[in-house]
Order: C-alpha cells, then structure tokens, then sequence
C-alpha cells in the first residue's frame, strides 16, 4: 500500500487490520523508494486471513478507507493453511 508519510499512518493500518481480525505476519516500510513522492510510504504486509473472502473483505475495507493498494507481482495472494 501506499500512505502519505505522516506520523500515525502505520498505527491507523495496523488497527483497521487488527479490527478486521486479521494476524500481520511481517511489514515492510519503505520511505527512500525513487518510486515514491517525498511525502510517500510504501507498507508491504503479510497477512494471515482466514481465507481468500476474508482477504478480499480487508482489500475492500482499505480500499473504503482511502488506502491506495498496490496490484501486480507484489498483490495479495492467498496460501491455504496445511494441517
């Protein structure tokens, strides 16, 4: 995803994530990218989501949001869980 680079973007995503019930597995935060404007942050997660309705239910509530998600090579995909 893409935020402006303000202090409490991080903390804004993680709790709308948290209240979607979905577990952040890792983050990548990103403020020096060429690909970026100066007041940019690009934020790579990995999620766990119950499944792939579930992860398409947290899309569309960022997206609601006004979060500007990334699509293309680096875009959600869905790896079932093994038992």
């Amino acid at each position: 995803i893409i935020v402006s680079d303000l202090p409490g973007q991080l903390a804004r995503i993680t709790q709308m994530m948290a209240k979607a019930r979905a577990n952040i597995l890792d983050v990548m935060h990103d403020r020096v990218s060429s690909e970026l404007s100066v007041r940019e942050t690009r934020i790579d997660f990995l999620l766990e989501t119950s499944g792939i309705e579930h992860a398409q239910q947290i899309e569309q509530m960022l997206k609601d949001a006004g979060v500007h998600l990334l699509k293309g090579e680096h875009s959600w995909k869905y790896l079932p869980k093994f038992k």
